[in-house]
């Protein structure tokens, strides 16, 4: 039973620290989104705070379940490296931006290049979130053995 409660413990600190990832990495993506939108003049939009939240939002919707795909297939691996993690964070910038950005006039090559970094950046501090400081809160193992059982 005692086992069963610490995986579950587990499972939910896993899920939290995976949520606090997706809720940082889209903020820093909303913030390079709102720059490259505003010309990098944030602090001449009126309503930047309530812009930045609104696309954090949106891209914690979109960018959810290429999170969830690529935190299962390398939690199965035995060495955690953040390249995956970029590689799709990238690839989900430059789709992002893509649909946002091409035919209207805020289009820009470096709008774009700065999206696409933007989007490898976010993933990087995800997997930092998640892997690094996850795996350090979660990492003490329960001690399940009495005290006079163990070798001391």
């Amino acid at each position: 039973m005692n086992q069963s409660k610490n995986l579950t413990l587990m499972f939910i600190g896993r899920v939290a620290f995976f949520l606090i990832g997706l809720a940082a990495a889209s903020m820093i993506a909303s913030m390079a989104l709102l720059a490259a939108i505003s010309g990098y003049n944030i602090g001449e939009m009126p309503a930047a705070g309530f812009i930045l939240t609104l696309f954090a939002e949106f891209i914690a919707a979109i960018s959810f379940l290429p999170a969830a795909f690529v935190t299962a297939v390398c939690s199965k691996q035995k060495k955690k490296t953040p390249t995956a993690f970029m590689i799709v964070g990238a690839l989900v910038g430059a789709a992002g931006a893509s649909t946002l950005l091409i035919g209207s006039e805020l289009w820009a090559p470096t709008s774009f290049a700065s999206l696409v970094a933007a989007g490898g950046v976010s993933a990087f501090v995800f997997w930092i979130i998640v892997f690094r400081i996850g795996d350090h809160f979660l990492a003490a193992k329960p001690n399940f053995y009495k005290l006079e059982d163990r070798n001391v």
